[in-house]
């Protein structure tokens, strides 16, 4: 049996279990976050099995079957399983989730909320854009009409 804690912003919510090759998904008795990883996983006092799981998991990795191939072979697992995928990559899957290995804390749990954080005012903000600026024409090369006139 395999698992992985399924963090939100850093929050623990829910775990996902993986047993003969059967994935179920259940939210944390902890969890008081209001939104829910799936509309078909609503209910917080069930156990979610493989129909609507895998489904879900599924859907955090690649359409493209050559990049789940490249991901297979570049972290030594198989491409047909999702779960073994999401156990090696599942720190830095789409939007505010974390799929990770019981033990593991979220990455996202030391982040500062939003709310706060010290909010520019309009005079920095326009100097940071300035400096942002002035940065990359330093530090970017653009060929002139000269140095690209012998190609071809």
């Amino acid at each position: 049996m395999s698992e992985l804690n399924a963090y939100l912003d850093g929050e623990l919510c829910g775990t996902f279990t993986e047993k003969n090759g059967q994935i179920t998904f259940s939210y944390s008795e902890e969890y008081e976050g209001q939104v829910h990883l799936f509309l078909s996983m609503l209910e917080r006092n069930k156990v979610h099995k493989n129909k609507v799981a895998l489904p879900f998991l599924k859907g955090l990795l690649p359409d493209n079957t050559q990049a789940i191939s490249n991901m297979a072979r570049e972290a030594g697992i198989s491409a047909g399983s999702v779960f073994s995928l999401l156990g090696h990559y599942g720190q830095d899957v789409a939007g505010a989730l974390q799929l990770l290995p019981p033990g593991t804390p979220s990455s996202d749990a030391n982040r500062q909320k939003i709310s706060s954080q010290h909010l520019l005012d309009e005079a920095s903000f326009e100097n940071l854009l300035h400096e942002s600026r002035n940065f990359y024409r330093q530090n970017t090369r653009v060929l002139s009409d000269e140095g690209s006139a012998g190609r071809g």
